[in-house]
């Protein structure tokens, strides 16, 4: 699934704890302000299906194992905004996913469907 997509990307996971540390506020339920965060196209699915997307997280301590965990929910919109050249990008596979999104680029332009704001929740654990 995609939750654990995120959840399992160690790029993303990472700068999540690093924000958490950064914002140094150990406190209980501690709420953080928006973070934005880039997935690379290159990395398949999870780059083309959530390119730039924001998240926020929520501290908590799991009541059953007593672990210290950050409830992170990422948001998105599938707006289509960009378009390259799918011949220009360097690989088959970064052509296709380009293709594809050009594709939905252009019937955005033309009104073919509106954008989708998304909303996933996915749980880190503060410490590795």
């Amino acid at each position: 699934s995609v939750s654990q997509g995120i959840a399992s990307n160690k790029g993303f996971v990472n700068t999540v704890r690093e924000t958490y540390k950064n914002e140094g506020n150990a406190s209980a339920n501690f709420e953080s302000g928006k973070h934005s965060y880039e997935f690379p196209v290159s990395q398949g699915d999870l780059g083309a299906a959530l390119h730039n997307v924001d998240y926020k997280y929520k501290t908590y301590t799991d009541s059953t194992t007593g672990t210290r965990c950050l409830y992170v929910t990422v948001t998105d919109t599938f707006d289509f905004t960009e378009c390259k050249n799918p011949f220009a990008q360097g690989s088959v596979k970064s052509g296709l996913l380009w293709l594809a999104n050009d594709i939905a680029y252009f019937d955005t332009k033309w009104g073919l469907h509106d954008p989708v704001s998304v909303e996933i929740n996915v749980v880190i654990p503060i410490d590795p």
